[in-house]
């Protein structure tokens, strides 16, 4: 550490061109420490990180070199004190620097806002003292295993939607709304963008070409984000009754970071909500199953999304912006997952099938499983999950060893739809399905995130009725080591039907859902620190 006397007047030469260059941090919990990754800068020199509790315009700099791109973006209360941090850059412009944070619950929630910028030595003393400017990163202090709520809420509260950590590190939270699978209308026609930099959502919504919830959102090769499908705002029918129907869409739309902007691309051949979509290893998208809706392409009750699964499945080509149809699955799914292998295939897993029995559609939760070849466009059975394990709305993960978990769900009968809290292992190596231990607590509509460790985190989600449910605050990780489960930190407020995402400092993002009491959508936001 540098008193900030010795910083200061360095600035007094005239400051070149101000160059933006980039900071991360990883690590925020007590008794551990933060580590702020500086690059960007120039090779084999040094930087300098400034630390505040506050963020915002602060002119200290641009008062001593009268340049005005010299604005900080910390205030300097720290800086004042002779605080703050030096450290050389290596041959690629690179920084790090490991903060301790002390093991003092009183730190808990504290917010600390960094700045880094090169910093030219002396003597002697070139023109061009400070440049490289970061961006400013926020460490907001936590416990290990514990949750933290973001800085801001969504602009909008939504469930059903989706989540895209973009490959600037933002995540793209599109569509959803005030719905539920019981009466799913009110989709919204916007997006937000968090920024975990700053641990906050952008103020301004991204208008989105069409209201959709129940979709799918899959991050492109090149950066950009798909959205297939869903369901949209819906309409009162007949006016004045109170009841509303969706339309179950058939169309896609393309979110490009580079733009900031949503374009239509191609339409699906038919519509459908409640499906997948995974990415292929040639940059091709995979589309399976889902619901149709009723004979009109509209869900009133959740008996139109039960009664109403597809089998067929439909591959968009990112060269042609279009879908078209591949062989379908052996049998109609909705609900259902679907995962990338390693090996390139994709594995779909159970979900809610139909059978028609006397012109009458029976919908069952399916055990049946099959896989995706990309290279014969073709479906192949695999090993079923036993008996009466049959499950929808669950979440499934790809460890480390390749296998695939799928943890609880929504099953039993669908006359009596209740959560499960039973437990799977896929192995790709033999295609048959190994046993796991179950949750601790039977769960439906939970998410669930691969940590950076490889253990597994699962979140929320509902117990109850799915038409009247309990959203869960309850949270469990999995531990593929030993293969045993053991609780965590609760979530700050209990939710399913949430969507959760790994952040690049190796936290995890969960945002809106339904909340309690009613399992209406919310627009809280919050973080789990492994």
């Amino acid at each position: 550490m540098a008193p900030a006397r010795l910083l200061l007047p360095l600035s007094l030469l005239a400051a070149e061109a101000r160059a933006q260059a980039t900071l991360a941090s990883s690590g925020d919990t007590i008794g551990g420490s933060a580590t702020l990754a500086y690059a960007g800068g120039p090779a084999n020199g040094a930087c300098a990180l400034l630390l505040s509790t506050s963020a915002g315009s602060n002119p200290i700099l641009v008062a001593l070199t009268g340049d005005p791109s010299d604005l900080l973006g910390v205030g300097n209360d720290f800086l004042l004190l002779g605080i703050f941090f030096l450290a050389p850059t290596d041959a690629s412009g690179a920084a790090s620097f490991p903060i301790p944070i002390p093991n003092d619950p009183g730190l808990l929630d504290a917010a600390v806002y960094f700045q880094a910028l090169a910093v030219v030595a002396a003597p002697p003393v070139p023109a061009g003292m400070f440049h490289s400017f970061s961006n400013v990163r926020v460490v907001t202090v936590n416990a290990p295993g514990a949750w933290q709520a973001s800085l801001t809420d969504l602009a909008s509260s939504r469930a059903l939607h989706t989540a895209s950590r973009l490959p600037d590190g933002r995540v793209l939270v599109a569509g959803g709304g005030p719905v539920t699978l019981a009466d799913p209308y009110g989709a919204v026609a916007s997006a937000e963008i968090l920024d975990p930099s700053m641990e906050t959502h952008a103020p301004t919504l991204v208008p989105m070409t069409s209201a959709r919830a129940f979709h799918t959102a899959t991050l492109l090769a090149d950066g950009r984000v798909l959205l297939v499908g869903g369901v949209d705002g819906g309409f009162e029918s007949p006016p004045g009754s109170g009841n509303f129907v969706t339309n179950v869409l058939p169309s896609a739309e393309i979110y490009d970071p580079a733009t900031g902007l949503f374009a239509a691309t191609g339409s699906m051949a038919i519509p459908r909500a409640g499906h997948t979509a995974t990415l292929l290893p040639d940059g091709r998208v995979l589309v399976t199953g889902g619901t149709k809706g009723n004979a009109s392409f509209q869900v009133d009750t959740i008996i139109d999304i039960l009664n109403n699964a597809l089998s067929s499945a439909e591959v968009w080509n990112p060269a042609t912006g279009l879908f078209s149809a591949v062989a379908g699955m052996s049998q109609s799914k909705v609900g259902h997952s679907a995962v990338l292998l390693d090996d390139g295939e994709v594995l779909v897993a159970s979900g809610v099938a139909v059978t028609v029995v006397i012109g009458i559609p029976v919908p069952s939760f399916s055990t049946v499983c099959q896989r995706f070849d990309p290279a014969t466009n073709a479906f192949s059975a695999v090993g079923s999950l036993p008996s009466g394990t049959g499950r929808a709305l669950f979440p499934a993960v790809k460890l480390g060893n390749g296998k695939v978990l799928v943890a609880g769900g929504t099953g039993n009968s669908p006359l009596n739809i209740q959560p499960i809290a039973d437990c799977r292992l896929f192995n790709p190596a033999t295609d048959l399905w190994e046993a796991a231990p179950p949750l601790a607590q039977a769960r439906g509509t939970s998410a669930a995130t691969r940590l950076p460790d490889g253990r597994v985190l699962v979140s929320g989600g509902a117990t109850g009725a799915i038409t009247a449910p309990v959203p869960l605050g309850t949270c469990e990780i999995y531990d593929p080591g030993p293969g045993t489960w053991a609780a965590t930190g609760s979530l700050l407020a209990a939710r399913g039907t949430h969507v959760s995402v790994l952040l690049g400092d190796g936290t995890v993002y969960v945002s809106g859902g339904g909340g309690a009491p009613s399992g209406q959508a919310i627009p809280s936001a919050e973080t789990y620190s492994p």
